[in-house]
């Protein structure tokens, strides 16, 4: 039962969903408006249309890191010449790619590309269609459980008139469904205490309480000096009922699910408080070490991801040490790479799982069985 308590303690399930909170796989209705910008590279002799902004409607698909959207939008063009407008419709159909596990200003990063149809009716005269192509680069951001903010680029080209268009264009999306990239909600925890029948975790004693006779506790664990034979326990540590540290007979090894800065090493603060909690239970049983295991998903090289996994893993030693004052000593960090996968690489949700930091609190000491 003891274990078990410091197993639940050890629990570390942060979402893999990035800052960004945009999920990987959902559809989604919204509106936007597009900043319009006709002929941006200069190749019509005399444009005629002024720059103008086209609301529009937009619906798509997302699976894993791969989306297909079509986008609709109209709004007349002022005539730079004289006096009249320009009825502008254009409609894109968009391939885009998102970079899921990168982050940019609290923003999802994605490229892609586009084909549409412009088509240009100007009062009295016929309408005019163009076959244009072009890419998009853009991010996204989730608001709530329900919404994305897409702000992005688009420029592109006309083949029928050998011409540049530029759009800016600012969006809100409504998720109709979603599979998030979050991590199963409960890490996975494989410590042996878990194996043990539940008749044979005993619970631990209560620390005895300090006498009523007057006695001091000079270090503070619950346990009076005259009854204390450990009067230097160190501080918060877990003490039996003669004042001595309590014993941890079995190791314990969990699955922490942390955040890093995008392509970098560096320990989001959002995850220092599941750190926080493993130093607890390392102050609790000061006879203990740790072994931090870093783990990533395949993408990328090999070689790329075991120096990243190790980086990340002296990362967390680093939070440990700096942050919560864990001695170094006490904690060996290792990157053990792409090379021992929990979940298929082939999938955002695999991939998420698989990059983690295992933690084993090695036991003070082995009891026979």
């Amino acid at each position: 039962m003891k274990l078990r308590l410091i197993a639940a303690t050890l629990l570390a399930s942060s979402p893999a969903l990035a800052a960004h909170d945009v999920p990987e796989s959902y559809n989604y209705l919204g509106i936007h408006g597009t900043r319009h910008y006709f002929d941006i590279g200069g190749h019509v002799p005399n444009p005629d249309l002024d720059d103008a902004w086209l609301p529009g409607l937009q619906a798509g698909a997302r699976r894993d890191n791969w989306s297909l959207q079509l986008w609709a939008e109209e709004s007349d063009i002022d005539l730079q010449s004289r006096a009249g407008d320009v009825d502008l419709r254009a409609v894109f159909a968009s391939v885009r790619k998102h970079y899921h596990d990168d982050e940019f200003l609290g923003f999802e990063p994605y490229s892609g590309f586009t084909i549409g149809d412009k088509e240009f009716d100007s009062t009295g005269a016929s309408s005019t269609n163009e076959t244009v192509a072009g890419f998009e680069m853009g991010m996204q951001k989730g608001l709530g459980q329900r919404f994305i903010l897409d702000l992005g680029v688009r420029p592109t080209y006309s083949f029928d008139n050998e011409r540049w268009d530029g759009q800016a264009y600012a969006a809100i999306n409504l998720v109709l469904g979603s599979t998030s990239s979050r991590a199963d909600d409960t890490a996975s925890s494989d410590s042996s205490a878990s194996e043990q029948p539940a008749q044979q975790q005993q619970p631990a004693p209560a620390p005895a309480a300090a006498s009523n006779t007057g006695s001091n506790d000079g270090d503070n664990d619950g346990v009076s000096d005259d009854r204390d034979q450990c009067p230097d326990t160190a501080a918060g540590a877990k003490v039996d009922e003669t004042g001595c540290n309590e014993v941890l007979t079995e190791s314990i090894r969990q699955t922490l699910y942390i955040q890093f800065e995008t392509g970098k090493a560096a320990v989001k603060q959002s995850s220092y408080g599941e750190l926080e909690k493993l130093a607890t239970v390392l102050r609790e049983y000061p006879d203990t070490s740790l072994l931090l295991e870093g783990h990533t998903d395949s993408q990328g090289s090999a070689e790329f991801n075991r120096r990243l996994s190790q980086q990340r893993a002296d990362a967390a030693r680093d939070v440990l040490v700096n942050e919560f004052n864990i001695s170094a000593d006490r904690i060996e960090a290792v990157g053990r790479g792409e090379d021992q996968p929990i979940a298929s690489n082939d999938t955002a949700e695999g991939r998420a799982k698989n990059r983690r930091v295992e933690t084993v609190v090695e036991a003070s000491r082995t009891v026979s069985q």
